[in-house]
């Protein structure tokens, strides 16, 4: 009898944890799927450009194939694309669909475009563009080689990570140049996010592209692109707009230079909250003075700007433009800034960004880049407190 129940004791427990076990195993299936809840995963395992190679029934093929069929919370995956930075030659526009992720998704790191799981290259300058994202698409960790437009952004709330427009790097890590026609990036919705990536031609903002962001937004410091475009590494960005309405709230905190085109409409210095405005601009910087008071070790800036907004300061030193960290304005529109120089001959300019949460719908609207000025020995500090000795009386 004793032997019969510790025989049943030892079959209850055996089912018990095999209950346990398949409770387990059921949790770890349902959170492994769990990011790709809404879809499925489709694979590039191919270099071709054919719409029709590929099969369905396990979803693998070549990219133009993927995106022909992937569905709204769908995942391109390039894991068994073997061929490390291999081109896919495009013949014609590639669309993400709407709500479809290529590359990485949102919660996945964005990789960078140095090692790039594909090189898309088109195949003549009259593709255009070479990518286009619809709403909710991401696009992450690839370089995009020629076309007229190498990125298109035509849906609300795309998001562009780890690219190099008009770039890219070769099996030997070897940066090379091959930008496209007429533009590395065009926003055309709102709500853009560009962000980790390297540029090699102008950027346009359309009137539709509203609360867009191009580079770290206004909190952020880990989100900047680099540009490669002209004698100092910098890329134009042009907002366009009408007599009736422009993008507003567009954060560009990039050294890029940058236009607000095609205004006439009314708007105040500096923006506002009314939504007839077509004035989205901070305030354009006023460098007061950049002096050092230890032989170019230092550099103390100072300088007015909107109120409570955050003023990125940069660096110019041979050739390099480098930003420094970002200071916060006073009530009264004055900042400081200091930190270590990188030699004696640096040229300093900022750009401001809105932040001031009383006016929540001008928040994240940058300025045009100030004037450069010259680091400057100094004597003395202005901001420096006066130290007085005790006045002695003598008898």
């Amino acid at each position: 009898m004793m032997r019969t129940k510790s025989s049943s004791w030892l079959t209850r427990l055996g089912r018990l944890m095999a209950m346990v076990w398949c409770s387990s195993l059921l949790f770890f299936v349902a959170s492994s799927s769990a990011v790709y809840a809404d879809g499925v995963t489709w694979y590039v395992d191919r270099a071709g450009d054919s719409v029709s190679d590929g099969d369905l029934a396990t979803r693998r093929g070549t990219l133009r194939f993927a995106l022909a069929h992937a569905d709204s919370g769908d995942f391109v995956s390039f894991q068994e694309f073997d061929l490390i930075a291999e081109r896919i030659f495009v013949s014609a526009p590639l669309i993400v669909p709407d709500g479809v992720s290529v590359g990485h998704t949102r919660s996945d790191p964005c990789g960078s475009y140095m090692q790039p799981l594909a090189i898309l290259q088109a195949t003549s300058g009259s593709v255009n563009p070479v990518i286009s994202l619809g709403a909710g698409a991401t696009f992450r960790q690839f370089d995009i080689a020629g076309g007229e437009i190498s990125l298109k952004i035509t849906g609300t709330d795309a998001d562009a990570c780890g690219v190099a427009l008009g770039l890219l790097y070769d099996d030997d890590g070897v940066l090379l140049t091959m930008p496209p026609a007429r533009a590395a990036l065009i926003i055309d919705a709102a709500g853009a996010h560009v962000t980790q990536s390297a540029i090699n031609g102008p950027i346009v903002v359309g009137a539709g592209g509203s609360d867009s962001q191009i580079g770290d937004s206004v909190s952020g410091t880990g989100d900047a692109n680099i540009g490669f475009c002209g004698n100092q590494g910098q890329c134009t960005v042009s907002i366009l707009g009408n007599a009736e309405t422009a993008a507003q709230r567009v954060t560009i905190r990039d050294s890029f230079p940058r236009a607000l085109l095609g205004i006439s409409g009314p708007g105040v210095l500096g923006g506002d909250d009314d939504p007839t405005h077509v004035n989205n601009w901070a305030r354009t910087p006023a460098i007061a003075g950049a002096y050092t008071y230890d032989s170019f070790s230092t550099v103390e800036v100072t300088g007015t700007a909107n109120p409570l907004s955050v003023v990125d300061i940069f660096f110019v030193h041979e050739g390099i433009i480098a930003r420094q960290s970002p200071v916060t304005s006073d009530a009264a529109g004055q900042f400081v800034f200091r930190g270590p120089l990188p030699g004696s001959t640096v040229q300093v300019f900022a750009i401001s960004t809105l932040n001031d949460s009383t006016y929540p719908n001008r928040v994240g609207s940058s300025s045009q880049l100030s004037g450069n000025v010259a680091v400057e020995p100094g004597t003395a500090s202005p901001l420096t407190p006066r130290v007085y000795l005790p006045l002695i009386v003598r008898r």
